[in-house]
């Protein structure tokens, strides 16, 4: 019943498919956007990764050779030259030069900024229906349900897709733990359950 009536309503209105059309291009420039400052954040924060006896150095200032990584760089007191057996550490490595604070925050902008934009297109949509159904108007009803979505409703929208958004990023970074390597025990799996169980609670809830 609840499928028909939505079907119903959506041919009714069509332009609620080129609202959905044109948040889904908002969703990817977003990303796009997290993207290129994820990357910022990388670089500036691995400007100085290579540490050798406790001196630090520029990449570019490291060279491999013969199985050790050799740096140099020019200083107040003249030239610093240090090596150490191995290889030079690689900026390729997300990582490997954000510290697990700074990954977190990123996760939660990117997922927050996505939960978002699919909350206030849900909105409008759920919106839309509710017109059709209890006034049957015929004119702005798209507008007029997408209006209230991103002003009246925003805060409760930022708000439940901010709760997601750190529930997600928790997940991302235990998934991340275990992509790395790091042991995964029997905590390990209940709190990953039980943060797929919040999650999906909150979800139902924000409807």
């Amino acid at each position: 019943m609840n499928l028909k009536c939505s079907a119903t309503a959506t041919l009714q209105y069509p332009s609620i498919l080129f609202l959905a059309a044109v948040m889904t291009v908002v969703q990817m420039g977003w990303a796009l956007l997290w993207q290129l400052a994820a990357y910022g954040v990388a670089v500036t924060k691995g400007a100085e990764i290579v540490v050798i006896e406790g001196t630090s150095f520029l990449l570019s200032q490291c060279t491999d050779t013969a199985g050790a990584c050799a740096c140099s760089r020019e200083t107040a007191e003249g030239v610093v030259a240090l090596s150490e057996a191995g290889v030079c550490k690689d900026l390729s490595e997300f990582s490997a030069n954000v510290s697990p604070l700074i990954m977190f925050l990123l996760f939660i902008s990117l997922f927050w900024g996505s939960l978002v934009v699919k909350n206030v297109l849900f909105c409008s949509a759920a919106g839309m229906v509710a017109d059709w159904w209890y006034s049957g108007q015929n004119k702005g009803v798209v507008s007029k349900s997408f209006f209230r979505a991103s002003s009246t409703s925003f805060g409760s929208i930022c708000f439940g897709s901010l709760i997601l958004a750190v529930l997600r990023a928790l997940r991302q970074m235990l998934h991340a733990g275990r992509r790395q390597g790091q042991r995964q025990n029997a905590l390990t799996c209940v709190v990953n359950c039980l943060m797929a169980i919040i999650e999906r609670l909150m979800q139902i809830f924000n409807r």
